[in-house]
């Protein structure tokens, strides 16, 4: 039964279709399906049950409520006094079932209870029946209700409307032939919302770039209020540039179906040749398929050649490390998965790029009437080096048969770097295009942000930018080729792990500013490891070397003469956190454990809470690597963020006291997250570096090698506090080796 079918304020489903089509919320769905079937079985549809339901509806849907229809809504329903007969609170005549009670209490040998007596009891468990209901009913409604609260500050209802809208956008454009579809894209990229989006994007990625010159400046910094003031700027400035950047790719997906469009229809026509010059093609296949990932992986691609020739490029989206990683790993599931998304559904800055591709194209022939364009699908590679490959928009020639230019296209936001000039790495790209075919120039045309168009030429001769020292392509030749043997060795023979060597440096009578520093950071490790001053540390370790020891004795046999255990003054405060960004600056604590111990390993605290996260990132970043740390939004909304948490006003109180030390694993990243939210902890002891320096016989130094290393079983990762308890297991354990 549909309710409210007809009724106004935006679109109304029956109770069924609201538990098929709202599958996040579908155990409120479904409440609200079998207790409509309810009301209508038992025809009591008065008007309090209608509105409640109609409100429950509408919370499953994600509509906005009132104040005062969020209060019904948790109020529920009160049935009304003349809904219950006469003869008993609940509508049941006792007087004409008092006798066949009576018969069934003497046939079972009991002694009869008299009427009033047993209309009371029945009377007691009739309301006690009652109230059990009304908290079942209660318990639901709040859940549900908690449940719709949580989806739409999380942005579920604004991401389903987008989608929603993004599916009637390309089936609107599937329906319009190339002059229709380019009038609306023409339309779409000169209207209001477009440009009111693209300032609100420019002006929020400034202000956070002007944030981060702020926090890289005074995040290093002791006093804990700098730190913090300019992590809170940094932090808002993100949130802010989060929000502009996914409201602007939410209308730049949607432009994108109409530019698919007109791709489809102005594909120039295709070059029918196998090679180009000294290249050969190796396959045309599917946009975004496996055996398309796969074949990319048989040489270096021209998007991945300027981070492996060394190119340095802040706009590069690569690095040598993920060139070498996208060359060598297997390609996963969700690699195709993420690929077929993006060049099927035309989303994403990888799909956008697709869709604009042959449009772009389109632009560029008719900006270069003297040119022919012919498209070049596939891949290419060069004959002679078959590591070096060129993906080609299209081939250009000026006398309209023998190709002598190439045609690269790219899809680009106003901050990608194409100014004057080229970003470093699309002209490593290019100039790798024009060695592998040897063709003369390469043209690279560019749609920025949906409705600027720039071209640009380089040629076969022009050194690569971005290169500490300048060069050319066939320069760089020997250099590629050898790191893709490397990378090829690497990948049939995976280097196996060495074992940690770790070893403790210190400078007799240092010179150099450097050799102070080593002395300074060893006497402070030390410091923290035996709850002592830097000064006494530096001067215990002088003493040592004096007396004739290596440094690495020396320093070895200071921490293993040190008993923690029998210091009876000190308390170790073991943490870990999970965030939703590896940015101290920028991410946020979304859950904080510790476990507070003294030498002996007494546990006399714990602490465990999960923390709420700023309404922006809730939309767009959510709770960060949900796959690694578990935490979903629905598990934090509504709790206090970890700057108004418990946890952070205790470990103020702990860290605050001199006796107190903080431990952690890799805890550079638990000290600079506590120090960006006003936490400071000045004396730590870092389990990696003990690992590092002491567990030789271990092949790494993460959590689970020093848990292993000291017989600690490593299991429920990446919780906070499970991890805290693991390390502070491990870290007795470490103690008690140092004393066997």
């Amino acid at each position: 039964m549909c309710i409210g079918a007809n009724q106004p304020g935006g679109p109304r489903r029956c109770s069924a279709d609201a538990a098929a089509r709202c599958s996040r919320t579908g155990r409120a769905a479904n409440h609200a399906a079998a207790y409509a079937d309810a009301l209508s079985a038992e025809s009591v549809y008065d008007t309090e049950h209608l509105e409640l339901l109609e409100l429950q509806r509408k919370a499953v849907m994600g509509e906005t409520l009132t104040a005062a229809e969020q209060a019904q809504l948790r109020a529920g329903a009160q049935p009304p006094a003349s809904a219950i007969p006469d003869g008993s609170e609940f509508g049941r005549d006792y007087a004409a079932e008092y006798p066949k009670h009576r018969q069934d209490m003497i046939d079972a040998g009991f002694a009869p209870s008299t009427l009033a007596e047993y209309a009371s009891s029945e009377d007691a468990a009739e309301a006690a029946y009652e109230e059990w209901r009304d908290d079942q009913f209660e318990e639901e409604m709040q859940a549900s209700y908690r449940e719709w609260t949580a989806d739409t500050a999380s942005g579920y209802y604004l991401r389903r409307q987008r989608s929603d809208e993004l599916d009637q956008a390309r089936e609107h454009a599937a329906t319009l032939d190339v002059d229709e579809a380019r009038a609306v894209l023409d339309e779409r990229a000169q209207s209001a919302e477009h440009q009111q989006l693209l300032k609100a994007r420019d002006y929020a990625h400034a202000a956070e770039h002007d944030a981060e010159r702020g926090w890289e400046a005074a995040k290093t910094s002791t006093n804990i209020e700098t730190v913090s003031a300019a992590r809170d700027s940094l932090h808002d400035a993100h949130c802010d540039r989060l929000i502009a950047d996914d409201d602007l790719n939410a209308y730049a997906n949607e432009s994108a179906q109409y530019a698919a469009r007109v791709s489809e229809l102005s594909t120039p026509p295709a070059y029918s040749g196998t090679t180009i010059g000294d290249s050969i093609n190796i396959g045309t296949h599917v946009p975004g398929s496996e055996a398309e990932l796969r074949a990319r992986q048989d040489g270096i691609p021209g998007t991945h050649i300027g981070a492996a020739a060394g190119v340095k490029d802040p706009n590069n989206p690569h690095t040598a490390t993920s060139a070498k990683l996208s060359a060598i790993n297997a390609v996963t599931d969700d690699d195709i998965s993420r690929a077929h998304l993006a060049h099927t559904q035309h989303t994403g800055r990888e799909g956008r790029a697709a869709a604009w591709e042959h449009t772009t194209a389109a632009d560029f022939a008719a900006a270069n009437p003297g040119l022919s364009v012919q498209s070049t699908p596939g891949i290419w590679r060069n004959s002679e080096r078959p590591w070096q490959q060129a993906e080609l928009t299209a081939v250009t020639s000026s006398d309209g048969n023998t190709p002598d230019g190439a045609l690269i296209v790219k899809h680009a936001t106003a901050n990608d770097g194409y100014g004057a000039d080229i970003p470093p790495h699309v002209r490593a790209e290019a100039a790798n295009a024009l060695d592998a075919t040897g063709l003369k120039h390469a043209d690279i045309a560019v749609n920025i942000d949906g409705h600027t168009y720039r071209q640009y030429r380089i040629h076969a001769d022009e050194p690569l930018t971005g290169l500490t020292q300048p060069a050319t392509m066939p320069e760089l030749r020997e250099k590629l080729d050898n790191r893709w043997n490397s990378w090829q060795t690497e990948k049939t023979n995976p280097p196996q792990p060495a074992h940690n060597d770790g070893t403790f440096t210190w400078t007799k009578a240092p010179r150099a500013e450097s050799g102070h520093a080593k002395n300074r950071a060893t006497a402070a490790e030390l410091a923290a490891y035996r709850g002592i001053s830097t000064a006494q540390a530096h001067e215990m370790i002088s003493a040592e070397v004096a007396s004739g020891r290596s440094a690495d004795d020396a320093v070895r046999s200071l921490y293993k003469s040190y008993n923690p255990a029998a210091d009876t003054r000190r308390r170790f405060v073991v943490a870990d956190i999970e965030t939703n960004s590896l940015s101290a600056g920028r991410g946020e604590i979304i859950q904080t454990g510790a476990v507070v111990m003294n030498g002996q390993g007494k546990v006399v605290e714990r602490i465990d809470e999960l923390h709420g996260i700023d309404a922006r990132t809730a939309r767009t970043i959510g709770t960060g690597a949900k796959d690694v740390h578990r935490i979903n939004y629905q598990d934090i909304h509504g709790k206090p963020p970890f700057a108004q948490s418990q946890a952070k006003t205790r470990l103020q109180e702990l860290l605050s006291d001199p006796n107190t030390t903080m431990v952690a694993h890799n805890a550079s990243f638990e000290r600079q997250y506590f120090a960006a939210n006003g936490v400071s902890a000045d004396r730590v002891i870092d389990t990696m570096t003990l690992s590092r320096r002491f567990d030789h016989n271990s092949t790494g130094a993460r959590l689970a090698d020093f848990t292993a290393a000291h017989g600690v079983e490593y299991r429920d990762a990446h919780n906070a506090f499970k991890d805290a308890h693991m390390t502070a297991r491990a870290l007795l354990g470490f103690w008690r080796d140092q004393h066997k």
